[in-house]
């Protein structure tokens, strides 16, 4: 990597502020940080990490959102986790176990825009030499675990309506916006569903003037009526998300 001016590190030092994490920390710790990482675009459904494939770099969304999937040995996937500019893509690599440098999920873009990049050893490296670090991942590993354990749940126990509400207020939430751009295929990947059972959650909303569809996209006209339909893991991870960040 070229040797970079100092006005591209307090660049690099100040998008680390635009990252929910990444800004509890002291301003000594975010320009030490700065100095192991990059600014790049991600685009969208590009695939960071293949599930049990190497980590070698690890991101800090900003603008971009991401997305985990689970899948079989069949093929058949379903999400299971998604971050926006609150979360850490290869996170794993700080749990320290014999499997930390791999993948436990395939990792792919759901909104394109910019993040933070970091090599893998510079993140274990800053995790198990600096403690305010190491006690900010920690939080964050116990968020990323328990959105991981409500989703599990919810994609076995709730219905495909409330599954799908569950998912579109969450994408909202993270992009800021209203108008939201995936195909229904996307959406029937997430939810593990068929697209013509995607068409009919999607027809059902617009329906009860809740969203209005288009050719990859929709736009949320009322998210009360949204909230009326979505399970209750949407309040209890969004719970999670703001304990995550409470002093």
């Amino acid at each position: 990597m070229r040797r970079r001016s100092r006005r591209d590190l307090e660049e690099i030092e100040h998008l680390c502020t635009g990252h929910r994490l990444l800004s509890m920390l002291s301003g000594q710790d975010r320009r030490r940080i700065a100095k192991k990482m990059r600014l790049v675009s991600l685009t969208p459904l590009h695939r960071l990490y293949e599930v049990s494939g190497v980590i070698k770099d690890v991101f800090f969304p900003l603008s971009a959102v991401l997305f985990f999937l689970g899948t079989t040995m069949e093929g058949d996937v379903v999400e299971v986790g998604q971050i926006g500019s609150e979360g850490i893509a290869g996170v794993e690599v700080a749990m320290r176990t014999q499997f930390a440098g791999m993948s436990l999920m395939t990792a792919a873009i759901e909104v394109p825009g910019k993040a933070l990049q970091m090599k893998a050893d510079d993140f274990a490296e800053e995790v198990d030499c600096y403690a305010a670090v190491n006690r900010c991942v920690r939080r964050y590993l116990g968020f990323f675990l328990a959105q991981l354990q409500f989703l599990i749940a919810c994609n076995r126990h709730h219905t495909v309506e409330q599954r799908g509400a569950r998912w579109l207020l969450s994408l909202q939430d993270r992009t800021g916006s209203r108008d939201l751009a995936f195909t229904q295929q996307h959406l029937a990947d997430m939810l593990g569903i068929t697209r013509q059972t995607a068409d009919r959650v999607l027809t059902d909303f617009e329906a009860g003037k809740i969203l209005d569809s288009r050719r990859g996209a929709v736009t949320i006209k009322d998210r009360s009526r949204l909230l009326d339909r979505a399970c209750d893991c949407y309040h209890r991870i969004a719970s999670r998300l703001k304990g995550l960040f409470a002093a």
